[in-house]
């Protein structure tokens, strides 16, 4: 998604709007995909040496479940928000619009760099994508997944088995002992 900021560079303090929709190749982690296009929008203000931009994405996406491995469609949202500086062109790419050192930001501050009158935001974008995915993809919160006996889907009517709950921590006794049941 591109922001022209023409209307708001010579403005400290003011700001300008944009929003979309906009199909990403994105590569999910999982093997989760997006499913059709993502919602997308920003504010860019104006902000002295920087460009502070603030917005919100959100869509759809496709994986399969990690317990029992239905695949499903969901759906995500995130909050994003990154601080952008300019950079000038030339042979020293990484000069700023800071008058100082003493005024570049410190290291622990997140800066995006632009050229131009024209703010990228597909790292910042792709980067909220990215965190608001689940670390397991489920397909349901109270999904039981797989019969460790037949491989069906735990609660499904065809599973009929009867699987033995062990307590872990008297395995070892049952194993020492010889026996069936403990």
């Amino acid at each position: 998604m591109l922001i022209n900021i023409s209307a708001i560079k010579d403005q400290h303090g003011a700001s300008v709007r944009g929003s979309l929709q906009e199909t990403l190749d994105l590569e999910l982690p999982g093997g989760a995909d997006l499913t059709g296009p993502v919602s997308i929008s920003a504010e860019v203000t104006h902000a002295g040496e920087t460009f502070h931009v603030q917005g919100k994405v959100s869509g759809n996406f496709q994986a399969e479940c990690d317990r029992c491995l239905t695949g499903f469609k969901a759906p995500f949202h995130s909050e994003f928000q990154g601080e952008f500086v300019r950079t000038h062109a030339g042979r020293n790419s990484s000069r700023t619009d800071f008058d100082s050192e003493k005024d570049l930001p410190s290291a622990e501050d997140d800066l995006y760099q632009f050229q131009g009158d024209v703010i990228d935001l597909a790292e910042l974008v792709s980067e909220a994508i990215l965190l608001a995915m689940p670390m397991k993809y489920l397909c349901r919160t109270d999904c039981q997944g797989l019969c460790p006996s037949c491989g069906m889907p735990k609660g499904a009517e065809s599973c009929g088995c009867e699987v033995e709950e062990i307590n872990p921590n008297f395995e070892a006794l049952r194993k020492l002992l010889g026996r069936e049941e403990v």
